[in-house]
């Protein structure tokens, strides 16, 4: 069992040093669909993604960041404000069809969304936070805009806490990919 452990670690280090691994930076929107969009309007998000390559068609990806969404509405003559914000710590694939200047992927990821809810209004406010099962799936291409720098845009369609109060959102994101 130790000698698979050493040549499993072994494949791994080898396959970092000969694909390599990378950063992006990425900011966009995100569409509240569904009951979700009922109670949101459009929202905007920050994340950084880490990537891992396995091979040049397949990585494995780390992803944290950022997402915010508010609305506003008047109830009986009192305006009412409520917003949510959500923390993605997610893990995920991402699969390359055409690996090169121009790079074409479907990618999924899952994880835990950290959230908090904000309602105030008519003197009073509430608040709470709670931790969710999430996932998303889609798809972007990666633009080479220099040696070894990228442009990254993508899809995706996400979901926090899959069920019947799920927060369904599509995200529209682009950024910059560059390696460590």
């Amino acid at each position: 069992m130790k000698k698979l452990g050493a040549v499993l670690c072994i494949l791994i280090l080898f396959s970092g040093v000969s694909f390599g691994q990378s950063v992006s930076i990425m900011g966009g929107l995100t569409f509240p669909t569904g009951d979700f969009g009922d109670l949101y309007d459009t929202g905007i998000g920050v994340s950084g993604i880490f990537e891992y390559a396995m091979g040049p068609s397949l990585a494995i990806t780390g992803k944290a960041g950022y997402l915010r969404w508010s609305d506003s509405v008047q109830e009986v003559g009192v305006s009412v404000d409520h917003s949510m914000t959500s923390i993605p710590l997610l893990g995920g694939v991402r699969f390359y069809f055409a690996p090169g200047d121009l790079s074409p992927y479907v990618s999924a990821e899952a994880g835990l969304h950290m959230t908090s809810w904000e309602v105030s209004g008519g003197g009073m406010s509430f608040s709470d936070s709670e931790s969710y099962f999430g996932f998303g799936v889609g798809g972007g291409v990666l633009f080479s805009i220099g040696t070894s720098l990228y442009l990254d845009a993508n899809v995706k369609y996400n979901s926090i806490d899959p069920g019947e109060d799920s927060g369904d959102f599509i995200s529209l994101f682009v950024g910059v990919r560059f390696p460590l």
